[in-house]
């Protein structure tokens, strides 16, 4: 886990690696702003993908199981839904 990248990420925000690896990615996020914005952005372009329909079968089970566990995480994704019918209907 040398190169960081937005699909190494989105791997770790669906719960797809190991206790050990997560605890791993924690701890580099925390000590390397770099790994930190572009986690953030990585969550934003998933919630996008999500709201989209962009993510496999597969992803969007995770996505709603998994990342979509924590209260935070759900309320930006109903937020951005709310945002996207907003925008459909003008």
């Amino acid at each position: 886990m040398k190169h960081w990248n937005s699909r190494l990420l989105v791997q770790y925000l669906l719960g797809e690696f190991s206790p050990v690896d997560h605890e791993w990615v924690e701890r580099q996020y925390f000590m390397n702003p770099k790994v930190w914005q572009l986690l953030l952005e990585t969550e934003g372009d998933l919630i996008d993908a999500y709201m989209y329909g962009q993510l496999s079968r597969d992803e969007q089970e995770r996505f709603e199981d998994y990342f979509m566990a924590s209260p935070k995480i759900r309320r930006r994704v109903e937020l951005a839904l709310l945002l996207k019918d907003s925008c459909a209907r003008a």
